[in-house]
Formats: structure tokens, sequence, C-alpha cells
């Protein structure tokens, strides 16, 4: 008797991933979170990878991360902003006292 294969739900094709907003941009990699509010993370397209990784068939893939680690990076970029507008708050209160 076989047992049932579970599905690997950590990859996702390009056209599957639909990306809603890039949290990271840099030029070896990318992190975004999607539509459905996964994060996915992909080494862009390089010399050294024309297909990018991980790929399948010439075709880009995200790696989507397993929800626990995502609502970490979640968390992270919700400080990030946060510290971002305080920052933000604290110039403007500093050009007005001038």
């Amino acid at each position: 008797m076989h047992k049932k294969q579970k599905q690997n739900l950590t990859l996702g094709s390009t056209s599957a991933f639909c990306v809603d907003s890039y949290v990271v941009e840099a030029p070896d990699y990318s992190v975004a979170l999607s539509l459905d509010g996964m994060i996915g993370i992909t080494w862009n397209r390089s010399v050294e990878r024309p297909n990018g990784f991980p790929h399948t068939y010439s075709h880009q893939q995200w790696f989507i991360l397993p929800e626990p680690i995502a609502q970490m990076v979640k968390a992270s970029i919700a400080l990030a902003e946060e510290n971002i507008k305080e920052t933000e708050v604290g110039a403007d209160d500093a050009e007005e006292a001038v």
C-alpha cells in the first residue's frame, strides 16, 4: 500500500504567484507579497542564472515561505514601516520647530 504524497506547496510558478508588492528588490534576489498574502523569494535572472532560481522548464518560480516563517517576515515588515513613519513624523516636528 502506498502512502499518499503530501503536495509540495513551497514552489509556485511565476504565473501562479501573483505579486501584489515587492518587499525587497535586490540585484540578486526578490522577496514579494502575493495577492493571496503569501511571501515568496526568488533569485533573479543573471549571467550565472539566466532563468533565475528556482526554475522549471526555463520558467522562473517563487519559493513560497512556510506560514510560520512568512508571519515573521510580515511582522518585520510592519515594524520597519512603523519605524519609517516615526522617523518621518520626527523629521516633520523638527522642521516645524525651526
